[in-house]
């Protein structure tokens, strides 16, 4: 292959790579309660996507059911982060010691934002108390 073909040829495979993106995410962290403040931050495509990490006082009893239903904002963070393996806009929630963490993974620009996640929240809710009813009627 002539030296003009290869110029050729790696100037269209440059050509067909997608240009590189970036996504940008809220970052910000607080405690007892404040609202973070908002400011964006740029994360690298394919490595990078956004998540919400929200510290919530009172647990879960042995039903499934919040025990303080004032779910109390005790810490937040917000900002870029590795995506989990198992997907990304998925949210997850832990009870240790009395206390209810729920992060919360998404891969689109500004989608930790707090309005965006309560909708998921609840839904992530609902159907983990309806698998629970249904596990129950099963057994």
């Amino acid at each position: 292959m002539s030296a003009r073909n290869l110029l050729i040829a790696l100037s269209v495979f440059v050509a067909l790579i997608p240009d590189a993106e970036a996504i940008t995410c809220y970052e910000c962290t607080s405690g007892q309660g404040q609202d973070c403040k908002y400011s964006g931050t740029t994360c690298s495509y394919g490595l990078f996507g956004c998540m919400k990490m929200t510290m919530y006082s009172g647990g879960v009893d042995k039903l499934g059911n919040f025990y303080n239903e004032e779910s109390k904002i005790v810490s937040m963070a917000r900002g870029c982060t590795f995506l989990p393996i198992g997907g990304v806009d998925a949210c997850q929630q832990t009870v240790f010691a009395g206390y209810r963490l729920v992060t919360c993974y998404c891969f689109s620009d500004y989608c930790n934002s707090s309005k965006g996640w309560d909708r998921s929240y609840v839904l992530l809710l609902a159907a983990l108390c309806l698998s629970s009813f249904v596990g129950r009627i099963l057994l």
